[in-house]
């Protein structure tokens, strides 16, 4: 018996002799012989209290059952101790160790067992197998009864959505969605109530064709009326253009003492600005360079009144100063539309080159000297015609030597712009006028004309363009043009 003082398992009351005639009866030996014969257990051991083998598998000459190791050694004590059982996996092997319980239920002993888990892993790779077959069966069957669903799902709302784009692209036809209609589900309600709208849509849609073809045979009656009626007023305009530019004169009088060149450039069909010129008397000749406010037929028309005006009292005056006062109390009285214009009239005596003139809010002309030296008339301060009658109109004069021009101009000149919106000017004006003694009168008018264009490039014309030289050679000629 092994002392208290070394670890072990103690059993009172139990001697060696009584176990081994349990084991003897028992034919614990032959226990052991059929259970490794089954091979079912590749080892046995038998220990009693005092851990001594009461069988064993090397006594049947078994080479398999090998000594317990220390793992399992110390399984045994603890079992014999304290009647715990225990296992685990040492390699191939499951390894158990079980207490054997005495008559008191106290242990009296312990047994290791070695099993084989070969069959263990055998039959876990069959239930493995069988597993993974019955889940597959699972699997398969719920891919195919979702694909079922899935399709009884998607088919109609494939269908429906189908027809929304046919709809929307115009090419929905009538009765697309009869087969999803006649469902008893809510794929069938949809689809119903789908068709019925797009029964409206169709409805709404013919009525709307009609409606546009309807609109659209007015519009083109109504164009065919625009471009007659367009085409009525272009030929009239055209023909008030014509009559306009016939109004004032073709060409200056015939005298060697002096040459003139006027033109106008209208913003329009027709204007606003005129230009005249007309001899007093045999020695005398009168200019005038006027601009109506405003644009198009009634500036012509007030255009026309002011010449007519002005051409009529300049005979009965006692000079420009009286002239304009008169036109202009004459004005005011034939003035419906409340327009006015602005004037410069001048008259040269051939016989002294004394230039007399007045300024009614006008642009003062420039003298161009027979030296090129280019100057602005001085202002006289008057106001526009129209505007106030029984106004005064002081005048002044400057004398002309031979060679010496004038250029009587509109502000459609200075005020012309360019693409990016700049002004013509003054400066670019009195540039182009330089050195214009050298040129002939028309050719001095053209200058001018062709810079402003130049300048202007590709903006629209803003406002008529209409200017006049005139040019003195001297009181009996010098053949200066």
């Amino acid at each position: 018996m092994r002392g208290v003082s070394t670890p072990g398992a103690a059993l009172v009351g139990y001697d060696f002799d009584f176990i081994g005639g349990i084991v003897d009866r028992i034919g614990l030996v032959q226990v052991v012989r059929s259970l490794l014969d089954s091979g079912r257990v590749n080892a046995i051991w038998v220990f009693d209290y005092q851990f001594q083998p009461l069988a064993q598998g090397t006594v049947f000459g078994e080479e398999v059952n090998q000594p317990p190791d220390s793992r399992e050694q110390e399984a045994l004590d603890d079992s014999i101790r304290t009647g715990s059982t225990a296992s685990w996996l040492a390699g191939r092997d499951m390894v158990v160790v079980t207490p054997i319980p005495g008559p008191d239920g106290g242990p009296i002993g312990a047994t290791l067992l070695r099993l084989p888990t070969d069959g263990l892993q055998k039959l876990m790779q069959s239930s493995l197998i069988y597993t993974a077959i019955v889940a597959g069966l699972v699997l398969a069957a719920s891919l195919l009864t979702a694909t079922w669903f899935s399709h009884r799902l998607t088919r109609p709302l494939y269908s429906i959505g189908e027809a929304a784009q046919a709809l929307e692209q115009q090419r929905y036809v009538r009765g697309q969605l009869q087969a999803v209609a006649a469902r008893r589900d809510e794929f069938g309600n949809l689809a119903r109530v789908f068709e019925a709208m797009a029964k409206q849509v169709f409805a709404r849609q013919e009525e709307l064709d009609a409606l546009v073809k309807e609109r659209t045979l007015q519009l083109e009656q109504k164009n065919e009326q625009l471009e007659a009626a367009n085409a009525q007023i272009n030929q009239e305009l055209t023909l008030a253009q014509a009559m306009q530019t016939a109004i004032l004169p073709a060409a200056f009088p015939q005298d060697p003492r002096f040459t003139g060149y006027a033109m106008m450039q209208a913003a329009r069909h027709v204007g606003g600005d005129f230009y005249d010129y007309f001899m007093l008397d045999e020695d005398r000749i009168a200019v005038v360079m006027a601009d109506v406010s405003g644009k198009g037929v009634p500036a012509a028309f007030f255009m026309a009144v002011s010449r007519t005006v002005i051409q009529s009292v300049a005979r009965e005056a006692d000079g420009p100063g009286d002239c304009l006062a008169r036109a202009n109390d004459l004005v005011c009285q034939e003035n419906p539309l409340e327009l006015f214009v602005t004037v410069f009239y001048g008259i040269l005596d051939a016989r002294t080159g004394e230039f007399r003139f007045a300024n009614g809010g006008h642009n003062p002309p420039y003298l161009i000297g027979a030296d090129g030296m280019v100057t602005a008339l001085e202002t006289t301060g008057g106001m526009a015609l129209g505007i106030m009658d029984e106004l005064p109109y002081a005048e002044k004069s400057v004398t002309l030597r031979p060679g010496d021009s004038l250029f009587l101009f509109t502000d459609g000149v200075t005020e012309a712009f360019d693409p990016v919106n700049e002004e013509y000017g003054e400066v670019r004006l009195e540039a182009a006028l330089q050195d214009g003694q050298t040129l002939t009168i028309e050719a001095l008018a053209q200058r001018v004309v062709d810079s402003v264009d130049s300048f202007s490039d590709t903006a629209p014309q803003s406002d008529d363009l209409t200017c006049l030289a005139l040019r003195y050679a001297g009181h009996e000629g010098n053949g200066l043009t």
